[in-house]
């Protein structure tokens, strides 16, 4: 009888030891090795395979705030995978579900700004008035816990352009400039390099309000102010310099402007594009006609500005064959 006993009380501890082990171990164990798997698939695209892999996961830690969180952001950064915006709002209602959990029993930092973002994308798919509010609800919320940090500010004028609300943009941005640091010799390279592209996003953000609200001196202020600080990374600014001086009419600083974009994306077909454009509306103006047919008219019989819109044409169809705006102002044989 008591061999009987002892015997029970042995399998009874190795079960209790066996559960322990799988509660605390190899459960968790499992569940980080389907997690790595996420990250390898996230790189090859494998959208429903990284689906079925993270039910895998719930099913072995349900509630583990790491996960829940990863899976929302991972839901809400790949909304382009469905067509339909009805399908990417219930898609992002997911995420927006599972960050409300998380953020219920863990409401800290990172929660709280990774909601916002969320919520900023579904109001980029709805362009509801109240899902830029409640970003901005949670970016407000995240300011509080962490008040000196300049990205929140950058961030949150970002949903407040997405509003068109271009003067509460600006008040953001210059409250994240405040809060930048001074870059010096003796601040680290990799986060000098770091901080100044937080900085010249601020400072394009800043340079888009003021141009949609006609200050057009001060939006090239701010476009050259992020170009100072980020030149290589940033060359769609160049065109939007030249967009400026479009505006007030003034079409060789504008052709200026993106030729010196097509330095820096010699292999985008947007500049010669728009420098083929600029120079056909120069002409336009200049004679005084709604409409230039290339096709009418003989080498010979064209314009300086002409012969330069044909040649930029000529050469958006070298980078772009098929490019349906060039084909259209050149016709149907682009190479006479």
């Amino acid at each position: 009888m008591r061999f009987l006993t002892k015997f029970l009380l042995i399998v009874l501890l190795l079960v209790l030891l066996g559960a322990s082990l799988w509660f605390f171990c190899f459960r968790v164990l499992l569940a980080d090795a389907y997690f790595l798997q996420t990250i390898q698939l996230e790189s090859d695209e494998n959208w429903p395979e990284i689906l079925t892999i993270y039910q895998r996961i719930f099913d072995l830690q349900a509630q583990e705030p790491f996960y829940q969180t990863n899976f929302a952001l991972l839901l809400s950064s790949n909304l382009g995978v469905y067509r339909s915006s009805e399908n990417k709002l219930q898609i992002v209602d997911v995420a927006i579900e599972r960050m409300k959990e998380v953020i219920s029993e863990y409401p800290h930092f990172n929660t709280i700004w990774n909601l916002a973002h969320i919520y900023e994308a579904r109001g980029k798919i709805s362009q509801s008035q109240n899902d830029f509010l409640r970003a901005e609800e949670y970016f407000e919320k995240a300011t509080k816990i962490s008040p000196q940090m300049a990205k929140i500010y950058s961030d949150w004028a970002g949903v407040r352009i997405e509003q068109k609300n271009w003067e509460g943009a600006l008040e953001k941005c210059r409250q994240a400039i405040d809060l930048y640091p001074q870059l010096s010799l003796n601040t680290p390279l990799t986060r000098k390099l770091e901080l100044k592209k937080e900085m010249a996003q601020v400072y394009e953000q800043a340079g888009k309000a003021y141009f949609n609200l006609q200050n057009y001196p001060k939006s090239e202020e701010m476009y050259i102010q992020s170009l100072k600080l980020d030149p290589f990374g940033r060359p769609n600014l160049w065109k939007k310099i030249a967009d400026i001086h479009y505006q007030q009419g003034d079409f060789i600083t504008a052709i200026d402007r993106n030729l010196h974009g097509m330095v820096l994306s010699p292999e985008d077909e947007a500049w010669p594009l728009a420098i083929a454009l600029l120079y056909y509306e120069k002409e336009k103006i200049e004679i005084g006609l709604d409409n230039i047919d290339f096709n009418n008219l003989d080498d010979e019989n064209l314009s300086d500005s002409l012969i330069k819109a044909k040649e930029y044409f000529q050469k958006t169809l070298e980078l772009d064959p098929d490019n349906q705006t060039a084909l259209q102002f050149l016709g149907p044989d682009p190479k006479k």
